[in-house]
C-alpha cells in the first residue's frame, strides 16, 4: 500500500481475510476489513469502502468490541462527509459519540460532528460544539489539535469572521511548524551523534594501535639493552624486528585508510537519506570542513558537500514547483556544474549547458545530478592541467520519453580514463538505478554519453 501498488495490497488483504475466515478469527477479520476499506478510500472508491467498514462494524458489534465499533462508526461518518451526505454522517457520529463516554477519542468525534454540521450550514450548532471543545484543547494530541484548529479556521471563514479565521489559521501553521522543527532537530542530533561516534571510534582504534606499537618498541629496546654482548645476532634480530614493525605499520595504515573511506561513505549515506533536511546536513558538513586542519580531509569533506549541494539543487526546486514530484532538468544541471567549478577550481573554467528546459521526475533528477557532480569533479581534478581555455559542455535532448545526454570536456583524457575508484563505481551504480546505458568515448577528448527512459 505504501509503495502505491494497490492491486498487490488488495491481493494480500484478501488472502488474510480467507485465512481468518477459515480459522474463524473474527477479531483479526475486523482489522482486515478496516484495512481493505482504507485502501478503497485512498483510491476514492467510497461505496466499496463503506461495504468493508460495514462488515467490520457488524463483527465488532457481534464480539461486543466497543472500541473497534467506535472506530468503525467514526470512519463511516468520515466517508459520508467525503460523499457530502452529511445527515448520514451525523447519524454515525451520534452512534460513535454514544460509545465514546470518557474515551480519548471523544474530542475527535466532536470535531467530525462539528464539521458535518458546518457542511450542512448549521453554523450556530457547529460553533457551539466547537466552543465546547476548547476546554479539552490542552489534553488533545497534536494531530487532533491541528484538526481542531482547521475546523475553527473553516467555521469562522464561512461566518465571514475573518479575524478569528486568521487567528486559527495562524495557530495551525505555528503548531505544524513546531512539529516539523522538532522532527528536524531530532534527526540532525541523531545524525551528528552517529557521525561523531564513527570518528571517535576510528580515533580510539588509532590510539590503541599507536600504544601497541610503542609497547612493542619498548620491549625491543629492553631486549637490546639486556643482550648487548651478542653483537651480530642482536643486529640481525633488530633488523628482523624493524622489518616486521614496518609491515605492521603498513597494515595499520591500510586499516586506517579503509576506515577513513568507510567514514566518508557513511557521511555520504547520511546526507543522501536526509531528504527534507538537506540544508541542515549541508551546514553540518560545512562546519566539519572548517574545523578540519588536514588538507586531504578538507578535500574529501568538500566533495561530500558538493554531492549534498547537487541533491539540494533538486530538493530546493521541489518546494518552489507546482508539480511537487518534478524539477527542471536544465536548471539543476547548470547549478551543479557552476557550483563545482566555483568550489573546486581556483582558475576560470567555462561551461555550456544545452539541455531542454523541461521538468522531469525528481527521483531520477537526483541520480542525474549526482552523475554530473562526479563527472565535473573528475574533469576539474584531472583534465585541465596546462589547459589555458578549459571548458565543460553538457548537451542533450528528450524524444519519445527518452533522454539522450552528452557530457564532455576539452582536457586530457589519459588521466580521466585511468582514474578509478568510488567515483566510477558510483556512476555505474547510478546509471543502473536509472535503467539506462552509458559509454565513454576518448577519440576526440573525453565524452560521456547517457541514454535513459524518463
Amino acid at each position: 500500500k505504501k509503495t502505491g501498488d494497490i492491486e498487490k495490497a488488495k491481493f494480500y488483504i484478501n488472502k488474510a481475510i480467507d485465512i481468518n475466515k477459515t480459522n474463524i478469527d473474527k477479531f483479526n477479520l475486523i482489522g482486515n476489513y478496516s484495512t481493505m476499506a482504507s485502501i478503497y478510500y485512498s483510491i476514492d472508491s467510497l461505496n466499496r469502502c463503506l461495504i468493508y467498514y460495514g462488515m467490520a462494524d457488524k463483527l465488532a458489534k457481534e464480539l461486543g468490541d466497543k472500541p473497534r465499533e467506535l472506530s468503525t462508526q467514526l470512519n463511516i461518518a468520515t466517508v459520508y462527509i467525503e460523499k457530502k451526505e452529511y445527515k448520514k454522517a451525523l447519524k454515525h457520529i451520534d452512534n460513535a459519540e454514544s460509545l465514546a463516554v470518557n474515551s480519548i477519542k471523544l474530542p475527535k468525534i466532536k470535531i467530525v460532528k462539528s464539521r458535518a454540521l458546518l457542511q450542512l450550514n448549521l453554523l450556530n450548532e457547529s460553533e457551539s460544539l466547537f466552543k465546547d471543545l476548547n476546554e479539552n484543547y490542552f489534553d488533545m494530541d497534536r494531530g487532533v489539535k491541528i484538526s481542531y484548529l482547521k475546523l475553527g479556521r473553516d467555521l469562522y471563514k464561512q461566518q465571514k469572521n475573518y479575524e478569528k479565521a486568521f487567528y486559527y489559521l495562524y495557530k495551525e501553521k505555528l503548531l505544524s511548524d513546531t512539529i516539523n522543527r522538532d522532527a528536524e532537530k531530532k534527526y540532525v542530533l541523531e545524525t551528528e551523534a552517529k557521525f561523531q561516534n564513527k570518528i571517535q571510534e576510528a580515533e580510539n582504534n588509532h590510539l590503541l594501535q599507536q600504544n601497541q606499537l610503542k609497547e612493542s618498541k619498548l620491549k625491543t629496546q629492553r631486549i637490546l639493552i639486556g643482550f648487548g654482548s651478542v653483537g651480530i645476532i642482536l643486529l640481525s634480530l633488530l633488523s628482523f624486528i624493524i622489518f616486521r614493525q614496518k609491515g605492521k605499520q603498513k597494515k595499520l595504515n591500510e586499516v586506517l585508510a579503509e576506515r577513513n573511506v568507510k567514514i566518508s561513505l557513511i557521511s555520504r549515506e547520511i546526507a543522501h537519506r536526509a531528504k527534507n533536511q538537506l540544508a541542515l546536513a549541508t551546514n553540518l558538513i560545512s562546519y566539519q570542513k572548517n574545523k578540519a586542519e588536514d588538507i586531504g580531509a578538507k578535500l574529501l569533506i568538500e566533495e561530500s558537500e558538493n554531492k549534498l549541494k547537487a541533491l539540494s539543487a533538486v530538493n530546493r526546486r521541489l518546494s518552489d514547483d507546482d508539480e511537487l514530484a518534478r524539477v527542471n532538468l536544465k536548471e539543476v544541471i547548470e547549478e551543479v556544474v557552476s557550483n563545482n567549478i566555483y568550489s573546486l577550481s581556483s582558475s576560470k573554467i567555462d561551461y555550456d549547458i544545452s539541455l531542454p528546459d523541461k521538468a522531469i521526475d525528481s527521483s531520477k533528477m537526483s541520480l542525474i545530478a549526482l552523475i554530473i557532480n562526479e563527472l565535473t569533479t573528475n574533469s576539474i581534478k584531472h583534465a585541465f592541467e596546462d589547459n589555458i581555455t578549459p571548458i565543460i559542455k553538457v548537451q542533450g535532448k528528450i524524444k519519445d520519453n527518452n533522454l539522450s545526454m552528452e557530457y564532455s570536456d576539452n582536457g586530457q583524457t589519459e588521466k580521466q580514463v585511468k582514474t578509478k575508484g568510488i567515483g566510477q563505481n558510483l556512476i555505474s551504480g547510478l546509471v543502473n538505478q536509472l535503467h539506462g546505458k552509458y559509454k565513454i568515448d576518448v577519440s576526440l577528448g573525453f565524452v560521456f554519453k547517457l541514454n535513459m527512459p524518463i
